[in-house]
């Protein structure tokens, strides 16, 4: 039961960050698709340093370098990485609008 609510929690909140369209969760994980110009590897690097990892969905058959998934974890986890992605994102988004 609780990871089917922290599971929609943490949906909601991916929702809510610009560049991010993360597909509704059928298992413990939520799969995301970057709709800005970010490739999934340099995500994945800025979050490396922060002591987080991201799953890179580019060699699945029918996705690109656009997707990734991360797992649902415990609600404070989950706000670290939700927080970290946010940060990340503005970031990015800050160095390809200059």
């Amino acid at each position: 039961k609780y990871i089917s609510q922290e599971k929609i929690r943490l949906w909601e909140n991916l929702k809510s960050i610009p560049g991010f369209e993360p597909l509704y969760p059928e298992a413990n994980f939520v799969f995301i698709k970057i709709t800005k110009d970010l490739k999934v590897s340099i995500l994945a690097e800025s979050l490396k340093k922060k002591g987080i990892l991201i799953r890179d969905c580019s060699n699945y058959r029918f996705l690109d370098e656009s997707f990734f998934r991360v797992a649902v974890k415990s609600r404070e986890d989950n706000d670290i990485l939700i927080s970290a992605l946010k940060e990340v994102m503005n970031k990015e988004i800050k160095k390809g609008s200059s």
